[in-house]
């Protein structure tokens, strides 16, 4: 179990960590779960100057992390893994924070992107067009996981509810007759029948 321990840390473990050592991480690979929940650069400035008194940092918590990893000499690898479709809580970046990142501070690294990462619900945007600007960057297939891994036997109500929010209605017709005898699935817009 400490094996695992040493392997698997919070991030915010990981940032001060290195807040305090400036020399490159022992690890070459990080990888940030719900990556879309790194704050941006007032949530991360406000945090370090309150909590870990540092009034003149000046870097978003992607910023920051990538620059851990811009350390090594020679190479080092972030993977970030990013839910569609959820709700951002204050503070927190969205995946545009790291693509800003690094199009701002970080123009050498190479980016591999999933092509779906265009889609509304990773709010993307104009970071993403910036992303396509420059060298390096290079988009694949198979970087884009269809199916959440907590609802692989659910691939179809996930694609009902992404083509509902969407405004697909034929597509969400065809989900909802795949699912419709396992889910029991109502839509209404009246909140007293939603509780009933």
């Amino acid at each position: 179990m400490s094996q695992v321990k040493l392997f698997i840390q919070n991030v915010h473990h990981y940032r001060d960590a290195y807040l305090a050592d400036e020399t490159a991480p022992f690890d070459h690979v990080a990888i940030f779960d719900e990556a879309q929940r790194a704050w941006n650069l007032t949530q991360t400035v406000n945090f370090m100057q309150r909590k870990k008194n540092r009034p003149n940092f000046s870097q978003s918590e992607p910023e920051f992390l990538i620059s851990c990893l811009d350390r090594h000499k020679d190479w080092a690898v972030v993977v970030c893994l990013v839910g569609g479709g959820q709700e951002i809580n204050t503070g927190e970046a969205g995946i545009s924070e790291w693509i800003d990142s690094l199009n701002r501070s970080f123009p050498d690294w190479h980016v591999y992107v999933s092509s779906k990462l265009t889609d509304s619900e990773y709010a993307a945007g104009k970071a993403f067009s910036d992303l396509e600007k420059r060298r390096n960057v290079f988009k694949k297939d198979d970087l884009h996981l269809s199916v959440s891994l907590r609802s692989f036997r659910a691939e179809h109500l996930s694609s009902l509810i992404k083509n509902l929010l969407d405004l697909k209605i034929d597509e969400a017709r065809i989900n909802y007759e795949k699912v419709k005898k396992k889910y029991p699935i109502v839509i209404t817009r009246d909140i007293v029948k939603a509780k009933q």
